[in-house]
This record gives C-alpha cells, sequence and structure tokens, in this order.
C-alpha cells in the first residue's frame, strides 16, 4: 500500500530534473511529516545506493507505484492464463470447474489478446 502525502507516492519511480543531481533517477523511499513539499529517495550514486532528500518540485514522475504493481500482476498472471486457455482449448467442459477468479482471469486475457487493456 503506498501512502501519498504529497504529488508523490512511496514507491513511484522519479527522475531529478534541476540542481546538482539533475538526471539522476531512483525511488521515492519516505515523506517529510514536517514538509510535504519534500520528500526522501533512493538513487543510485556511483554504484551505491544512497538516500537524498529533495524538493518535490526538482522532480519529474517515471512511473507511479501503482503502475508497477500493474505490469507485476499482469507479468505474474499471463502464464496461468496462457495455460488455462490451452487447457480450455483441449477440454472445453472443464470451463464449469473454474473458479471465479479464474473465470476472471481467463475473460481478462482473452480481452488483452483482441487489444483491450
Amino acid at each position: 500500500m503506498t501512502e501519498k502525502h504529497s504529488q508523490y507516492s512511496i514507491g513511484d519511480e522519479v527522475r531529478i530534473v534541476a540542481g546538482p543531481l539533475l538526471g539522476l533517477e531512483g525511488i521515492v523511499s519516505s515523506h517529510r511529516e514536517d514538509n510535504p513539499a519534500r520528500i526522501n529517495m533512493s538513487i543510485d550514486l556511483l554504484g551505491h545506493e544512497a538516500s537524498v532528500e529533495i524538493d518535490t518540485d526538482l522532480l519529474e514522475l517515471i512511473k507511479s507505484a501503482q503502475a508497477h504493481i500493474k505490469e507485476e500482476l499482469k507479468i505474474a498472471v499471463r502464464p496461468v492464463s496462457s495455460k488455462l486457455i490451452y487447457d480450455l482449448a483441449q477440454d472445453p467442459d472443464k470451463l464449469h470447474e473454474l473458479s471465479s477468479r479464474k473465470f476472471e482471469e481467463l475473460v481478462a486475457e482473452l480481452l488483452s489478446d483482441m487489444g483491450y487493456d
């Protein structure tokens, strides 16, 4: 679950767009309780992980934490759904044995294959 105190949520991938750390990318790790205009972020600095505190107006969002979660779920669910479609093609009567969740995954996979998001 992500916390939201400013425009950025914990887990968001952000890029620094101004200042001495211009161009560095990292992940929002925490918010300043006393100053919502500042966040702490984890960056890779010369091969070492470093934590920096920075004003949010010096950042731009690359990818939200929610987008990362959705990608991970798609990666995890897709192989299961693909195998399920193959199995059902071999024996369509098994459709009646599916749990409601598996049925949802099947429909989502079929819609995805048809180009829907």
